[in-house]
């Protein structure tokens, strides 16, 4: 029978990357809602960036947007702060499902905890 250590933190690490894995659609979809409106609003500096920035890589289009200057819009430089990399929150949640899937493994290496 499976140790309840190692229930307790596949569980956590499970629900974590679940958490993530729904707060990342979340920001994306704020980035991408960024993105179609600098392309509405700003299509001439839309059509300048390179195909793949535009179509696969809106992140890196939202960066070159940003570090060029093209979009001066205060709409623009309101948001694109919080688009720019994940959420802390997601950063610690993904950091302790990765200790919590550790932890189990050196469990089940050394402190004798059955899988």
């Amino acid at each position: 029978m499976t140790s309840l250590a190692i229930k307790l933190l596949v569980s956590l690490a499970a629900v974590g990357a679940v958490y993530v894995f729904i707060r990342n659609i979340q920001h994306g979809g704020r980035r991408r809602r960024l993105a179609l409106w600098v392309r509405d609003r700003h299509p001439e500096e839309w059509r300048k960036l390179a195909w793949g920035h535009r179509n696969l890589f809106v992140a890196g289009a939202l960066a070159r947007l940003h570090q060029t200057g093209a979009v001066r819009d205060a709409h623009f430089q309101a948001e694109y702060p919080s688009v720019r990399r994940w959420p802390r929150d997601m950063l610690a949640v993904l950091a302790a499902s990765c200790l919590a899937v550790a932890l189990a493994i050196l469990g089940g290496e050394h402190f004798g905890w059955r899988w």
